[in-house]
C-alpha cells in the first residue's frame, strides 16, 4: 500500500506552486488551514468524501487515501473557491447549519449557486494553473 504523506511531500513543488497561484488568482487575504486525511474507509467507500471546508476556522480538509495527486489538487482548488467565498462574506448570507443535512445544494437556491461556482471555478482555475505549469517546466 502506498504511503499517502510520503506520496504528498514527494509532490510538494506542486502542491505549493498551485496554492500560490490560486491566492493571487482570488485573492484572498487570510491563509486557509489545510488538512490532508488519511482515511482506508473512506476511499473504500464508492461515494466517500473527497474533501470539504469549514468556513468556522477557515481549514480545508482533504482525503488523499489511494487518490491520484492531480485529482487531490483539483479537489483543493474546488475548496479553496469555498474559502475566497467565505473570505468576501457570502457564507454570512446563508444558514450553514444547512450544509450539515447533506443535500442542501438540490434545497437551498442560494448554496446550490455557491457550489455551482465552486465547481466552475475551482476547475477553471486548476486547468489554467496546469496548463502554465506544464508550459513553465519546458
Amino acid at each position: 500500500m502506498r504511503d499517502d504523506k510520503a506520496y504528498l511531500a514527494k509532490h510538494k513543488k506542486l502542491f505549493n506552486n498551485l496554492l500560490s497561484f490560486l491566492q493571487k488568482s482570488l485573492n484572498y487575504q487570510i491563509t486557509p488551514k489545510l488538512s490532508f486525511i488519511q482515511s482506508k474507509a473512506n476511499s473504500d467507500n464508492p461515494l466517500g468524501k473527497t474533501g470539504f471546508y469549514d468556513p468556522s476556522d477557515h481549514k480545508i480538509v482533504i482525503y488523499i487515501t489511494d487518490r491520484h495527486v492531480k485529482d487531490i489538487m483539483r479537489s483543493l482548488s474546488h475548496e479553496i473557491v469555498h474559502h475566497h467565498q467565505n473570505c468576501r462574506g457570502d457564507f454570512h448570507q446563508t444558514n450553514l447549519d444547512k450544509t450539515l443535512e447533506g443535500n442542501y445544494a438540490q434545497t437551498d437556491t442560494f448554496l446550490r449557486e455557491l457550489e455551482r461556482e465552486a465547481y466552475e471555478q475551482g476547475n477553471m482555475l486548476f486547468r489554467t494553473w496546469e496548463d502554465q505549469f506544464k508550459k513553465e517546466e519546458k
